[in-house]
């Protein structure tokens, strides 16, 4: 029988079927099928149907075999994954993807806290997309759309560009199902207005705010990023204007993220505690895959309605748009003006530090950022104190 390109390659032994609505991928078990950083791997790296991940690897393994039933078969809808794991006891967070094409494709982040065996049921309309021109996670998928997975990822630094320290973890029987339900449905999920957090802050009450994006928000260029970077420098002027010190301002942003990795993570950012309020800016990687403006949108969407639902719908986020910068600054304007866009369909405030860096015009802006990109200390005011007008409403 002919194998048409991108079928979903699943083999079924007896036995194999769980259940009616679940399929086992047994092609999980044979080490030809895998290749780790895209080199083969040593045969000894499956022990007894356990596969191991470590630091910034990504092993992928090509599914290869009919399920039973042949072609017709490949219709069947899929609404997740079942899969087991075995955590290090650290605080890091692994990952599993699903490849659906080029264009598809969805990711999950678990905790490798237990050390103990614990199973994920993940639906697919739960995860977040692995690219930048992915479309937005299905309800289902059909047999014959998924052609692989992936365990571990490439990134070997954190939040705030903190180095990870060495991790291990193992994965076991994975399977497809039908029967998992997702909690996430779009559309259905509000964003707390601005004012909210204001008025906790009027009244003195604990506040933390966490800042989500890129390189920008991360610090990349700071000498002394802990005490430049603008969630620090906010921080210090909310304090100053609200008169007490139960202020919080955290980033958690990553040099290099793009809006489908803060989709991935935003199980593990709001681990360290559930925020008040939240910044979102991000953006120039993204136009470096060549992103489209609508996706864009689609993506920060996305981010904003799975925040809106993890944290109860209690905490406002306040839309950074994409900043321009030396090389880049003409290119960014279309992706601003989509998060002006996405911020008007929630509701959202704005703080336009875009246009503050506009105005400077690509001369007056070297002053103002390090290498081109990256603001330097003095760039990082401005972005402070223009989310300063949007936390005083």
């Amino acid at each position: 029988m002919k194998i048409r390109h991108g079928l979903l390659l699943l083999a079924l032994a007896a036995g194999a079927i769980i259940s009616a609505e679940e399929i086992e991928i047994r092609d999980f078990n044979l080490p030809g099928n895998w290749k780790v950083n895209w080199k083969p791997i040593q045969k000894d790296r499956i022990a007894d149907g356990w596969f191991k991940v470590e630091t910034a690897q990504v092993c992928s393994l090509s599914v290869r075999s009919y399920p039973l039933g042949g072609e017709k078969a490949m219709e069947k809808p899929f609404t997740g994954i079942v899969f087991k794991v075995k955590g290090d006891g650290s605080d890091e967070w692994g990952r599993i993807s699903v490849q659906a094409g080029p264009m598809g494709g969805c990711s999950f982040y678990f905790p490798l806290k237990s050390k103990e065996v614990v199973e994920y049921r993940a639906a697919f309309s739960d995860m977040a997309p692995t690219n930048d021109n992915s479309r937005l996670p299905a309800a289902a998928l059909r047999a014959g759309e998924i052609t692989g997975f992936q365990l571990g990822d490439r990134w070997n630094i954190g939040q705030n560009n903190a180095r990870r320290k060495p991790f291990s973890y193992e994965v076991s029987g994975l399977k497809l199902s039908d029967e998992i339900k997702g909690k996430f449905v779009p559309g259905r999920c509000r964003i707390a207005p601005v004012d909210s957090v204001i008025a906790k802050m009027k009244a003195k009450r604990p506040v933390l705010i966490l800042c989500f994006g890129d390189s920008i928000t991360a610090g990349t260029s700071l000498r002394n990023k802990d005490q430049d970077r603008y969630a620090t420098v906010l921080q210090g002027l909310l304090r100053k204007k609200y008169g007490y010190d139960g202020i919080t301002v955290r980033s958690v942003a990553v040099g290099g993220a793009h809006t489908y990795d803060s989709i991935g993570w935003l199980d593990r950012d709001l681990a360290q505690g559930k925020p008040d309020a939240a910044t979102m800016l991000i953006g120039y990687n993204n136009r470096s895959n060549s992103q489209t403006k609508e996706n864009y949108a689609a993506h920060l969407e996305r981010w904003l309605e799975l925040f809106a639902l993890k944290t109860g719908r209690q905490a406002p986020v306040v839309l950074l748009p994409t900043l321009p910068a030396i090389s880049r600054f003409h290119t960014q304007r279309d992706m601003a003006e989509a998060t002006r866009e996405v911020a008007k369909k929630y509701g959202l405030a704005v703080a336009s530090a875009d246009q503050e860096f506009t105005k400077l015009g690509p001369d007056k802006l070297r002053k103002f950022v390090a290498d081109g990109v990256h603001p330097n200390p003095e760039g990082h005011k401005i972005i402070a104190n223009i989310l300063l007008r949007a936390f005083s409403k």
